[in-house]
């Protein structure tokens, strides 16, 4: 199937590394496709899961992320694709009734070319039920001469990145060609030192360096010049030419080094554009407001960082639906709480 609508997050790839990401093993695949004339021309990704704060909440998601709208054959025409999209939302609603769903989030990624390409100019959720919880994302256009793409970070990053480079840090990569396990498994000890514990399962880093090994990601490791110690590193997801900040980790040796994590994200957009990407999807805009959740102080400094590292600003399409009123009601109230407590102290 060939599918404007797709991008790497509607892949079993990407669905099985969320299967994976779970200590508690309850999350389940329940995604279908629509088939005409014996062939799929539409597949709805679709996992269950339990809450993070509640494990007796079903919800469908991909882990902290909604999950993808449908994606949906070329060959289709809009009425076709408008009767495919009323079934395929009633078939949600059908399997969250049958499965005790009591919360779902979705959104139309941003890297499909529906988004780029402009077929999406409204959000298609809320026709569905959806309560609208939009926000933005930057995105790096990277067939524009680099010194452009340089003019348009802002100042502070720019005499970061200079700085680093002052200092004689470094950045090397690796991708399906000469990645090795060695090599994967320093990122995945960078995490355990940033995060303090282990966050995942072994099972969810080992399709992470499928990933890498399958052409669906490259690893971006710095270090000194003189050195062969890596103290950061950046895993990027790429697929069909477009490219996503896929999770990051610093060292807390190295914490607070001024212009480490400013060129490591600008040797990334150096080198994907030099190796024919399109697109960099560098983060999502996170604001002080109340919508899906309520940004902390982290989120907010983090969001502010990829921000400025210029790019377009493209919309984020997301949406939110409620089939539980008293999980509506306890969610509202704790989302209402945060923002008090956070900004209008």
């Amino acid at each position: 199937m060939k599918s404007n609508s797709a991008w790497f997050r509607h892949t079993t790839f990407f669905l099985e590394y969320i299967l994976h990401c779970r200590f508690d093993r309850l999350s389940r695949n329940l995604s279908f496709g629509i088939r005409q004339n014996n062939r799929i021309v539409a597949v709805a990704p679709l996992i269950l899961q339990t809450n993070y704060e509640d494990k007796d909440i079903f919800e469908f998601g991909l882990g902290d992320t909604p999950i993808p709208f449908p994606a949906f054959d070329n060959s289709l025409f809009p009425e076709n694709k408008k009767e495919i999209t009323k079934v395929i939302f009633e078939k949600i609603d059908e399997l969250a009734k049958q499965n005790n769903i009591s919360y779902a989030k979705f959104f139309v990624d941003p890297l499909t070319d529906d988004i780029l390409l402009g077929t999406h100019i409204t959000n298609p959720l809320p026709k569905f039920g959806y309560h609208e919880t939009s926000i933005s994302t930057n995105i790096i256009v990277l067939n524009k001469p680099i010194e452009e793409i340089f003019k348009d970070i802002r100042k502070g990053h720019k005499a970061d990145i200079k700085n680093a480079i002052k200092n004689k840090f470094v950045v090397d990569f690796f991708s399906k060609e000469n990645i090795k396990k060695e090599i994967f498994n320093i990122y995945k000890e960078l995490h355990y030192l940033a995060s303090g514990r282990k966050t995942r399962p072994d099972e969810s880093w080992e399709d992470m360096f499928g990933f890498i090994k399958n052409g669906y990601s490259i690893l971006a490791l710095e270090r000194k010049q003189d050195k062969q110690e890596y103290f950061a590193g950046v895993l990027v997801i790429t697929y069909k030419g477009k490219a996503y900040y896929g999770s990051g980790a610093t060292h807390p040796k190295y914490e607070g080094v001024r212009g480490i994590g400013h060129l490591l994200h600008w040797q990334i957009i150096t080198y994907l554009k030099d190796n024919g990407y399109n697109y960099y999807e560098t983060g999502w805009n996170y604001y002080p407001i109340i919508s899906q959740e309520v940004a902390t102080d982290k989120e907010l400094n983090i969001s502010r960082f990829k921000s400025g590292f210029g790019g377009e600003l493209y919309p984020l399409f997301r949406g939110e639906k409620f089939y539980n009123k008293e999980y509506l009601k306890n969610k509202k109230l704790t989302l209402i709480d945060s923002f008090i407590n956070l900004y209008l102290k």
